[in-house]
């Protein structure tokens, strides 16, 4: 691994993503499960909206996501990768204090023959149109500037097993993509 994140600027435009904004943001948006059965909700661990991106509407972003996967794992990562699990929009906003408490990724214990291996944000918002909601990548020997992870348009990798937490949003919303890109499970 020669490094512990990557991320690349602008990879989609401001206006790829205010039309996924658009699109999603008064859908029908759900209370986050967590877990790997996805069966519990924990307001005071994670609170937010999401929904999951039917793959056939939105091919360019699973298309462009796994792209741009498979060119950070090349270079950064060289993690033994399969596929693309899912993408899923999240809406965190200021009323509830939209937050996701340090957790990580990947299900250690599970019956599937892969593990998450990677995990991918899509930075949606404007960073303008939001304060906190700040993700913050723990355990690194270095960290990547905050506001470079805010910036519209910007995908980050990490390792799914690296902790990380999304801080409470404290005015606007904060719209984002998160994937996952899984392989077989680590030995």
């Amino acid at each position: 691994m020669n490094g512990q994140w990557c991320y690349f600027r602008n990879w989609f435009s401001s206006a790829d993503c205010e039309k996924i904004i658009a699109e999603l943001k008064d859908s029908n948006l759900q209370n986050p499960n967590i877990g790997f059965d996805y069966a519990s909700q924990d307001p005071s661990y994670r609170r937010g909206k999401i929904c999951w991106l039917d793959e056939k509407k939105y091919e360019y972003v699973f298309d462009e996501i796994w792209k741009v996967a498979r060119i950070a794992n090349e270079k950064w990562f060289d993690f033994h990768l399969t596929g693309l699990e899912c993408v899923q929009f999240s809406k965190y906003q200021d009323d509830g204090r939209g937050f996701y408490k340090k957790h990580q990724d990947v299900f250690w214990l599970n019956s599937t023959p892969h593990h998450r291996k990677l995990t991918c944000v899509l930075q949606l918002s404007n960073p303008d149109s939001y304060t906190g909601g700040d993700l913050i990548l723990h355990d690194c020997d270095q960290y990547p500037d905050v506001n470079d992870l805010r910036q519209q348009g910007n995908l980050i990798f990490f390792p799914s097993f690296l902790y990380h937490e999304i801080m409470p949003v404290l005015s606007g919303e904060r719209y984002s993509l998160v994937s996952w890109i899984y392989g077989p499970k680590w030995k």
